[in-house]
């Protein structure tokens, strides 16, 4: 059984579900989904204490 696979096209499927993410979740609902997570009131200093962390504060 021999698979062919195009790499060209991998590719371009990845940086498309890139880009669409990217746009979905910055500039369409960002604002929103900050608000539902509690990221719009953040005092200053917890924002930095969570700054360079990639779990939830």
């Amino acid at each position: 059984m021999d698979i062919d696979v195009k790499l060209s096209a991998v590719l371009v499927a990845a940086v498309a579900q890139f880009a669409v993410g990217a746009i979905w979740y910055m500039p369409l609902f960002g604002k929103l989904w900050g608000k539902i997570h509690g990221f719009d009131a953040l005092d200053k200093k917890r924002s930095l204490k969570c700054k360079n962390k990639w779990y939830h504060c």
